[in-house]
């Protein structure tokens, strides 16, 4: 007896019975995320949520979200926060902007959900890196990895445990990799936005990327995708509170940034040879890095650049 062949109506007919189904297991899955019971420890996810979520509370509710005093009271009365000092972000405010649907929930809620995003952006961020990096046939088969290698990667688990914003950052150069290759510049320069929520994580590879593009071509698509994702980002945090700006700059002025011990080596040389200036490093790396560029600019691939200027700039940063 010969297999039947289905009909084309038949195949219309699956098709969209698979995907209403798709669709409908997605929302269940989400339903669970948002109003379920919450399945992990009540420790997990809070550490560095806690000022992201205060401040992006606080904005939402128009007030200053980087005055100390009106962070700690949110702090303590919506986190569990039992210091008597506020944690504050300095990070710039268009993180606020993108975190502001995490306050229309509880903060033990939210930092449910935002361990989950944090999940999901590691996992696609590594696919687009791979699917951007990977050129042969065997490594392109093997994708199905790379999400499991990014996300059992100690610092992203670190990440994860603490709630931290990096991987924004992470998944802004991912995205823009991936859809500069594919010449989508406008697209690519909206994602980039994401990388100035730590804006010194990025301090050599922004100058770069725009360099190479600009010796490339004058394309000014990317600039504009940049530009828009911006004025949007600060369009809301103007509407919510118009002097966002100065009360960011009143707090970074006053917050004595530099003289945080930090991870990096401008901070190692600090806290062990105390060469506080070690911070400030940067400022002579970029132009050395800009140099570099240009001797090598013909040679090396934009991919290659983003990849060691990133890593330097990790490690430089002040």
């Amino acid at each position: 007896m010969g297999y039947a062949k289905l009909l084309p109506g038949s195949s219309l007919r699956i098709t969209l019975v698979t995907k209403i189904l798709t669709a409908g297991l997605l929302v269940i899955l989400f339903l669970f995320v948002l109003l379920g019971p919450i399945p992990i420890p009540e420790s997990m996810g809070v550490g560095d949520f806690r000022a992201y979520w205060s401040a992006a509370y606080l904005l939402s509710q128009s007030e200053n979200f980087a005055d100390a005093e009106q962070l700690m009271a949110v702090e303590q009365a919506h986190t569990n926060w039992e210091g008597d000092f506020a944690v504050i972000t300095w990070n710039s405010p268009w993180l606020l902007a993108i975190l502001l649907p995490y306050t229309a929930v509880s903060f033990a809620r939210a930092t449910w959900l935002w361990l989950v995003t944090n999940i999901v952006i590691v996992f696609s961020g590594t696919i687009l890196v791979w699917k951007t990096l990977a050129s042969r046939e065997k490594s392109q088969n093997l994708g199905h990895l790379a999400p499991l290698v990014g996300l059992l990667f100690l610092p992203t688990m670190i990440t994860l445990w603490m709630g931290q914003v990096n991987t924004l950052v992470f998944f802004g150069l991912a995205a823009f990799l991936y859809f500069a290759n594919r010449d989508q510049l406008f697209v690519a320069g909206a994602f980039l936005v994401l990388t100035l929520v730590k804006p010194h994580l990025v301090y050599l590879s922004l100058p770069i990327i725009f360099l190479h593009l600009f010796w490339k071509r004058w394309d000014f698509r990317l600039l504009v995708g940049l530009a828009t994702s911006m004025v949007v980002l600060s369009a809301i945090v103007f509407v919510l509170r118009p002097s966002f700006i100065t009360d960011y700059a009143t707090t970074v002025a006053t917050g004595s940034l530099l003289g945080w011990e930090t991870p990096t080596l401008g901070g190692v040389l600090g806290s062990y040879l105390g060469w506080e200036w070690a911070k400030l490093m940067g400022i002579v790396i970029l132009p050395i890095v800009v140099w570099l560029w240009w001797r090598y600019r013909e040679r090396v691939h934009l991919n290659i650049w983003v990849q060691a200027t990133l890593l330097l700039s990790v490690v430089t940063a002040p």
